[in-house]
């Protein structure tokens, strides 16, 4: 698979990791969008959206204007007491309102449900901020966007913890930034989180 390649190629392995150790790919257990513009709507696994992207940043472009951050939960039960060597997050930026190179956060959230709105978000706390061009559509083909949160996954798989949930944001001031990610099983770009384990 053309992800798995290109996480191998992203994480070096000594000897002694590819001897004793393994790789998980997580299960993702839901996703939802939050929009300012509906503080009370819920978006569980794109619901109303209509469409298998997940929205990020200041959409400014179209009426109604609105801000949108879209969280991602995984199932972390396989990896539970286990000593974590790597961990990754992936996601595809497949649509981009412009080609400028602008900011994405990565958030840890608390658990996120259906019931999950702009009114009733998670409590979060970011982890990660990658500068990254436009891509997509007219910026070019799909990317991916890799975090390394090695330590953070480590914390939660020694912690015992069933699951796990990351948000993306973008500069939600400027419409240049705007996003949409692929969460769409048919692409086979879905957000992933990639365990290296022992």
């Amino acid at each position: 698979m053309l992800l798995v390649g290109l996480i191998a190629l992203l994480v070096p392995q000594t000897p002694a990791m590819a001897a004793s150790s393994a790789t998980h790919q997580a299960t993702e257990t839901g996703w939802t969008a939050v929009l300012s513009t509906w503080p009370g709507q819920g978006y569980w696994n794109g619901g109303p959206l209509h469409e298998g992207r997940a929205p990020v940043g200041y959409q400014g472009w179209d009426a109604p204007s609105t801000i949108a951050r879209s969280y991602f939960m995984f199932d972390t039960n396989p990896v539970r007491g286990k000593r974590v060597l790597r961990a990754e997050f992936v996601v595809w930026n497949s649509f981009s309102s412009t080609c400028l190179t602008t900011p994405v956060e990565l958030w840890g959230a608390t658990a996120i449900s259906p019931q999950t709105t702009w009114s009733n978000q998670p409590q979060r706390w970011q982890l990660d901020q990658r500068y990254v061009p436009g891509a997509g559509q007219h910026c070019g083909p799909s990317q991916p966007i890799s975090f390394d949160i090695t330590s953070y996954v480590a914390q939660v798989a020694a912690s015992g913890a069933p699951d796990v949930t990351f948000g993306l944001a973008g500069n939600e001031y400027d419409r240049t930034a705007f996003r949409k990610f692929d969460t769409s099983s048919s692409t086979g770009n879905r957000p992933q989180l990639l365990i290296t384990y022992e």
